[in-house]
């Protein structure tokens, strides 16, 4: 039947459940209570069975967990436990397995963990440490372990790496630097293995690729390049194989990209068309 799993917050009040993933078969979100505020709980389908994980912020204040994202027999997530900031927090689903990883800075302030995203059972991540700025990290759930990847962009700037990606045991991303603008990067999860893929828009000037959708051996994505502008794009994670992706009837302006099946879908115009919808099968023609 279709059925309440349980009044978490009692009576007419609501606990808002939010964030909801499921994770080697149990179900995962935030909800708020009187007593406890927004924290994390988990369900295995029964009443007795949802129960709050761990009361992060101790008492009413909320610690308001987000960005939820499982690397190996760990999930990640971020949280504020009124001491620390928001940092990132790591948890086996028990109480005592739910603990702060690293305050990445020291103290009260955050360092604002974003773009989760797991290759095998490493974290990447972007976070400002309060000396690089927004850079690219990894974790594997400890505090030593939890470490600067890169300096992408060095010194005052960042290089805010965005639309992290798995593709096929390598992280993809966009990363901008003061030589390149934003552009497509890759890494192995080491200094020496994180490196500019291809400069798009030649120069300062920014390819700016955006969503990352992965094929079996390519991954596509919109950006923008000198000579089309506006194009979607594949790539094998190489330099040679990062091309875009024309075909006689030229189009522009692609939007809302999208994978179905073996297909890339998406919105673009063209001269003999107007605005109408477009697939790629990965070739030009």
């Amino acid at each position: 039947g279709t059925i309440i799993v349980k009044d978490i917050y009692a009576g007419v009040n609501s606990s808002t459940p939010q964030n909801l993933v499921a994770i080697d078969g149990t179900l995962y979100f935030t909800a708020v209570t009187s007593a406890n505020g927004r924290e994390l709980w988990k369900s295995d389908g029964t009443e007795a069975g949802t129960i709050l994980v761990k009361d992060i912020r101790t008492g009413t204040s909320s610690s308001t967990p987000s960005v939820f994202t499982q690397a190996g027999s760990l999930f990640y997530f971020t949280a504020d436990d009124g001491t620390t900031g928001r940092e990132l927090w790591v948890s086996d689903g028990t109480a005592a397995g739910t603990v702060l990883v690293k305050d990445i800075i020291t103290g009260a302030p955050s360092s604002s963990p974003d773009y989760l995203t797991a290759v095998g059972s490493t974290l990447f991540f972007n976070v400002d440490d309060g000396i690089n700025g927004f850079e690219l990290w990894k974790s594997d759930g400890t505090a030593a372990g939890t470490v600067l990847v890169k300096d992408i962009n060095p010194g005052s700037s960042w290089s805010y790496p965005m639309y992290l990606t798995n593709f096929n045991g390598i992280l993809v991303f966009r990363a901008t630097t003061d030589a390149e603008g934003d552009e497509l990067w890759r890494s192995d999860g080491t200094e020496a293995g994180t490196v500019l893929v291809k400069d798009i828009y030649t120069g300062v000037s920014s390819g700016g690729p955006t969503v990352m959708l992965v094929t079996d051996t390519n991954f596509y994505f919109i950006g923008t390049d000198e000579f089309a502008g506006d194009q979607v794009f594949k790539s094998d994670g190489t330099t040679a194989g990062t091309v875009p992706l024309q075909g006689s009837d030229a189009y522009f302006n692609p939007d809302d990209i999208i994978k179905l099946n073996d297909a890339i879908y998406f919105t673009a115009s063209s001269a003999s068309s107007g605005n109408e919808l477009w697939k790629t099968d990965g070739t030009a023609a």
